[in-house]
């Protein structure tokens, strides 16, 4: 039961709930996930401590299941999918990539598909960010020059 609530927490917290991810899925593999989880709650009740191991395995195999059917599909969970940020001018950003769902973008903030904003950097910023590396979001510290005698 530890590795199944392990795998279900992970899952579910990139997906948001196991509907959502049903849905991603496919009708038919979510049918089969919630017999196996019918099979999971009757071994509970029962108190059926072989039948709970079994149906535990089968539900953590159900889960990654799950979750490979709907990347399949290209569907990613929200936080794979969008990115959000606040502008220095003051407004929220969402940047999107493929598989994300509508649904997941914030309300009243400006949407961007990442290919887009790709395509709106000026090269260089590119080249820059190659030579030097990307800055965080605090930006790069700037350091001091050490003071010696070398005249340059």
């Amino acid at each position: 039961m530890r590795e199944l609530d392990r795998v279900a927490h992970r899952i579910e917290t990139a997906w948001g709930t196991a509907d959502r991810l049903c849905l991603a899925a496919g009708q038919d593999l979510a049918a089969k996930f919630n017999q196996q989880l019918e099979r999971l709650n009757a071994a509970l009740a029962a108190g059926d401590q072989a039948g709970i191991s079994a149906a535990a395995g089968g539900m953590r195999r159900a889960w990654i299941a799950l979750d490979a059917a709907a990347r399949g599909t290209g569907q990613l969970p929200p936080g794979e999918a969008v990115f959000v940020g606040m502008h220095p001018d003051g407004f929220a950003v969402a940047l999107y990539q493929p598989g994300a769902s509508l649904a997941d973008l914030p309300e009243g903030a400006v949407r961007v598909h990442v290919d887009t904003a790709i395509q709106h950097l000026p090269a260089i910023v590119l080249e820059t960010f190659k030579v030097f590396g990307s800055p965080g979001p605090e930006g790069h510290r700037v350091r001091e020059l050490p003071s010696d005698d070398i005249p340059f």
